[in-house]
């Protein structure tokens, strides 16, 4: 599996550019581009016939989308009525290279943005742009030389990898394992690129918690607590008056289902989530950890919502 190239960055960071010349080199083709489609079903049959899938200026991604971007990453079989018949299925089943960009990333779903590789590209001042002809030539004058070097570093990363001891596991650790191999055969340490790699995932957590909902809320909600305990019902409540007025409030099914979504990205700043029962009542668990990112209050949180561990029983799960 390879992780998703997302290009983002404002008008004039060369994002298209970018975008059709990385499938260039490894799957040219006279469709270098695409628009997203907004059909699924569309989606996989663009996905089916490219190595590299590339969508160009894409401003948002729907659940759906995002889905089926994330098992055509990892590899996953998709299935569509033959047309003209009643029971007839046409199968595909696929692993793709896919690129996406836009001036914003597209998506904050944290199951899509822990496949992905975030590049954030600056504005070309003006002095120093180049002509679309200048461009493809020199591209097209370098691309053997790319393509050469590209193979000369994979014949050395096929040596190294079988020996890629990875310190910890993320998402995608084929990937990492690899990323290791050529990150040394290309003259850096292992050290080097995990720290990469651990950097990228700061800017999914960026990512998750800049453009969320919830996130925002729930941070401003615990500034000036370490714990709370729970219903969702009275979460929701609660929140009213911390980012999520002015606009109709969720349900509270949908506020506990999302917290599950965004549960990684909070914890990463120092806030954890867990559910668990009192008695037969469903309840919610948010608290600080060591490495909350806003300082704690002095004073004993005096809301009589919060329990004590007394109070919680062992019946947590965490998200």
């Amino acid at each position: 599996p390879h992780p998703i190239a997302v290009f983002y960055g404002k008008p004039g960071s060369a994002k298209s550019t970018a975008t059709k010349f990385t499938k260039g080199i490894i799957d040219p083709s006279r469709m270098d581009a695409f628009t997203f489609p907004r059909d699924t079903t569309q989606l996989v049959q663009q996905m089916s016939h490219h190595w590299c899938a590339a969508y160009d200026n894409i401003d948002y991604l729907t659940a759906e989308q995002s889905d089926a971007l994330c098992r055509a990453t990892t590899g996953a079989g998709f299935s569509k009525r033959v047309l003209y018949t009643d029971d007839d299925d046409k199968i595909y089943y696929f692993r793709r290279c896919i690129l996406l960009n836009g001036v914003n990333q597209a998506s904050t779903r944290s199951d899509l943005l822990d496949r992905s590789l975030l590049f954030s590209l600056e504005r070309i001042p003006d002095a120093q742009r180049k002509t679309e002809r200048e461009l493809h030539a020199g591209f097209q004058r370098d691309l053997p030389i790319i393509l050469g070097g590209i193979f000369n570093v994979l014949v050395e990363a096929m040596k190294i990898q079988p020996h890629v001891k990875l310190t910890t596991f993320p998402r995608m650790a084929d990937f990492a394992e690899w990323g290791c191999a050529i990150a040394v055969a290309l003259g850096y340490t292992q050290d080097e690129f995990e720290a990469a790699l651990e950097a990228n995932k700061v800017g999914q957590n960026d990512a998750v918690l800049g453009e969320d909902w919830l996130a925002p809320a729930i941070q401003k909600f615990m500034a000036d607590k370490n714990s709370w305990t729970g219903t969702a019902t009275e979460l929701v409540q609660l929140l009213e008056g911390f980012g999520l007025d002015g606009r109709r409030l969720p349900k509270a099914n949908k506020v506990s289902r999302h917290l599950q979504l965004i549960s990684i990205h909070l914890e990463a700043i120092g806030i954890r989530c867990e559910r668990g029962y009192r008695g037969n009542e469903r309840i919610l668990r948010i608290e600080k950890t060591s490495s909350a990112s806003s300082e704690p209050t002095d004073k004993e949180d005096t809301d009589d919502t919060d329990a004590t561990d007394n109070d919680f029983p062992n019946r947590i799960v965490s998200f």
